[in-house]
């Protein structure tokens, strides 16, 4: 059995493997293991989390805050 790879090697074609790989899959030329894979990239989220600049600095205050808090109530209680 030959692989995707090795079939895109022989292929000669100038595409990228991704829109090689999704063209023969729709043609029937390869098995599809992954129905999401034909998906347009549009429909599928692949955005990391992101925080912005201001969310970050608020949560690097809250978290000083809240040491800050532990350290205050631990030395008081000893």
């Amino acid at each position: 059995m030959i692989s995707a790879n090795q079939k895109y090697k022989q292929s000669g074609t100038t595409k990228s493997f991704k829109e090689w790989l999704i063209e023969e899959q729709s043609q029937g030329g390869l098995q599809v293991h992954n129905k999401n894979d034909l998906s347009s990239s549009n429909s599928v989220d692949n955005r990391k989390f992101y925080i912005s600049n201001a969310n970050r600095n608020i949560l690097i205050v809250l978290g000083i805050i809240a040491i800050g808090y532990g350290y205050h109530r631990f030395k008081n209680k000893v």
